[in-house]
């Protein structure tokens, strides 16, 4: 199992997934996301590995409009399933 990063708006809806700082997808109905969330992936740094930032920005209180979670899935799923499997399986709200 691999750890994905998805980010996801205050309606817990998701926008898009990482598996790493370079490896990311965003559906084609959240394009307008993706500038902000390759903003806050890129700000990383290198202070950390990825696992523990990725379990720091997701245990952090949602901003105003955005916020990020963790989930668990196969390793070798292509990014497009993954972020599937998030819209499928984490409660949205409207």
């Amino acid at each position: 199992m691999a750890k994905f990063l998805i980010h996801q708006g205050r309606n817990a809806y998701p926008f898009g997934v990482y598996r790493s700082m370079d490896d990311y997808f965003y559906g084609h109905d959240a394009q307008h996301k993706m500038a902000y969330g390759r903003a806050v992936v890129a700000s990383m740094g290198n202070a950390t590995t990825w696992d523990e930032w990725i379990e720091q920005l997701a245990s952090k209180f949602p901003g105003p409009t955005d916020m990020w979670d963790i989930i668990d899935a196969d390793g070798t799923f292509e990014l497009e399933e993954v972020l599937a499997e998030a819209r499928a399986s984490l409660t949205y709200g409207d």
